[in-house]
């Protein structure tokens, strides 16, 4: 599933210049590395691998 905010005002102010994939959706290999993690207060415990990138509120700018 992905997810762009199209306008200013959403309750968690994701960025409207970035598209949200859920990462759980991925089948194939990835052309990027992922640069940050967000919603961290809903991830699965069972996913590794990216424990050292930021962690942010949400889709927000706010830091975890």
């Amino acid at each position: 599933m992905f997810y762009r905010a199209v306008k200013e005002g959403h309750p968690e102010k994701p960025r409207t210049n970035v598209m949200y994939v859920a990462v759980g959706n991925l089948t194939g290999a990835l052309d990027k590395s992922p640069s940050d993690r967000y919603s961290c207060e809903e991830e699965v415990t069972w996913f590794h691998g990216i424990e050292t990138l930021p962690r942010y509120c949400g889709k927000t700018n706010k830091r975890l």
